[in-house]
């Protein structure tokens, strides 16, 4: 049996780090299957609650959410927030964080049946730690399809 990722996932990267960013893009295009993942990418923590709360016409739905530290800790309690009242189903955060990952912030009004927050380090030790949280994400939110 083999497990391989839906395709047509949305995923939200949220990376003020354009080299971060540019490395989280490019390790997702070239996932083993390369149409899986609908990326699109925001600067800016209200950028990324727009698309998370409908503001604009017809919001991008995501289903993972990719964030750097900075970005998490800036907007955790409404980026959740805005999960729990605009998204139906399952959703999963990866924090990307420098250094001391255990510097974890407390959430308010965090669901963990609706929605998973993996913490990885950067650098990333690509393909391994990054990857691991991507298919973890993707276990929870039930976008791993199982062949025979």
């Amino acid at each position: 049996m083999n497990a391989r990722v839906e395709s047509g996932m949305n995923v939200l990267i949220g990376i003020e780090d354009e080299d971060l960013g540019e490395v989280v893009v490019e390790f997702l295009e070239q996932w083993e299957e390369s149409d899986c993942f609908n990326i699109h990418t925001v600067s800016g923590s209200l950028a990324g609650l727009a698309e998370l709360g409908g503001v604009h016409g017809d919001p991008f739905r995501p289903e993972l959410l990719i964030y750097d530290y900075e970005l998490y800790a800036f907007c955790k309690n409404r980026t959740v927030e805005a999960v729990s009242t605009n998204v139906a189903g399952r959703i999963a955060m990866i924090v990307i964080a420098y250094g001391d990952v255990e510097k974890r912030l407390p959430i308010h009004g965090y669901d963990s049946n609706k929605m998973l927050i993996e913490f990885v380090d950067a650098p990333f030790s690509f393909p391994g730690e990054f990857k691991s949280a991507i298919m973890r994400c993707l276990n929870f939110i039930g976008r791993v399809a199982v062949n025979d």
